[in-house]
């Protein structure tokens, strides 16, 4: 299992904000894949083709789109998911994965 941060940029009018996530990826799994996964099902809403193409999703007048990711050993995973620093994502998916 293989750890990493990402933001999630969001773009409100003139203004952005970044919100960073923790997610997990399994042996064999893309953690680039999950990662656009994770930023397209953000809002809960069905993208579009085009905006799967983009990575540019749209809710209403705002845009959201994936950021940078990055790698993280697993001790560090494990204090930040103890601390609460991020939103830890790998937990939905692990029951979308296991069954």
């Amino acid at each position: 299992m293989k750890n990493f941060i990402g933001q999630i940029i969001e773009q409100h009018g003139e203004f952005t904000a970044e919100i960073s996530i923790m997610f997990s990826a399994a042996k064999g799994e893309n953690a680039e894949e999950i990662f656009e996964e994770i930023v397209a099902d953000w809002y809960g809403l069905e993208p579009s083709e085009e905006e799967k193409e983009s990575g540019v999703f749209w809710n209403d007048h705002m845009t959201y789109q994936a950021g940078a990711f990055y790698q993280i050993t697993k001790a560090t995973y494990k204090e930040l998911k103890l601390k609460g620093v991020f939103h830890d994502l790998s937990i939905g998916r692990e029951k979308k994965t296991n069954g």
